[in-house]
């Protein structure tokens, strides 16, 4: 679970820096959004920072990204589609090209104004995360945020073998 921890942060990192912005700066607050966002849903913070990589990597901007990510994951649990889906469908909108989630979002087929297209957007993105937050209030919705914070520990404890055993394997090498 460390590994897959590290691995979802090394590669926000990456794309965060092939934007042109500071990983050193973005990262923190992007993993504090994604405790965030697991502290409401049962989404786990790997998950949501391998979902804000990809999201970067759309050309989602980080002014856009706490909007984005909780909007696909609305839109995920609302529509009944994935979150890869969800959030290309959202970076599209927030381009301007509603086709993506045209299939899912009727309203959008029956308006030609973009603006309008995009306020229809946002409040299923909004309205979704809410649907998100009330499965996890439900009976096993606790269980996989319970699930999810027994995951946390166990990263933070493979974090401190790793640690433990970096010095051993190094000392193992030079031999």
């Amino acid at each position: 679970l460390y590994g897959e921890q590290i691995t979802a942060e090394r590669t926000l990192a990456a794309a965060i820096e092939q934007t042109g912005e500071s990983a050193d700066d973005l990262l923190p607050k992007y993993k504090s959004l994604a405790s965030e966002i697991q502290n409401v849903t049962t989404e786990g913070d790997e998950s949501t920072l391998a979902l804000m990589q990809q999201a970067t990597a759309l050309g989602i901007n980080s002014d856009n990204i706490e909007e984005a990510t909780k909007g696909a994951i609305g839109l995920s649990k609302s529509l009944g589609i994935g979150t890869q889906q969800a959030i290309r469908g959202v970076a599209n909108a927030f381009e301007g090209n509603f086709t993506t989630l045209q299939r899912y979002i009727p309203a959008l087929r029956t308006t030609e104004d973009e603006s309008e297209k995009l306020a229809i957007v946002q409040r299923a993105m909004a309205d979704g995360f809410e649907v998100a937050k009330a499965e996890a209030d439900s009976g096993f919705g606790a269980l996989q945020q319970y699930d999810n914070a027994v995951g946390d520990l166990k990263e933070q404890l493979g974090e401190t073998v790793v640690e433990g055993v970096e010095p051993l394997v190094g000392s193992l090498t030079d031999l």
